[in-house]
């Protein structure tokens, strides 16, 4: 099936455009393309910085001190009880 795009209006500063259609065209790419592939980047790496954060809430809520410890608690819940 194909993808469907829905057309936006973004304004960006005449510099930071120009940087846009500088890598764009080194890559081969459309201003569109190295936009959505950024607006991805950016929300993957925003996903990953909420489960870390919530990770080291729970490390600290717990009172655990090393990356063995959290470890072993994974390990423990999976039910694959290293020794």
């Amino acid at each position: 099936m194909a993808m469907k795009f829905k057309n936006i209006n973004i304004a960006f500063p005449e510099d930071l455009l120009k940087e846009i259609d500088r890598e764009s065209g080194l890559e081969s790419r459309t201003r569109s393309d190295l936009v959505r592939e950024s607006v991805r980047v950016y929300l993957n790496t925003a996903k990953w910085k909420r489960i870390r954060e919530y990770g080291e809430k729970k490390r600290y809520e717990l009172g655990l001190e090393s990356e063995d410890q959290v470890e072993r608690i994974i390990d423990e819940f999976r039910g694959n009880n290293k020794k």
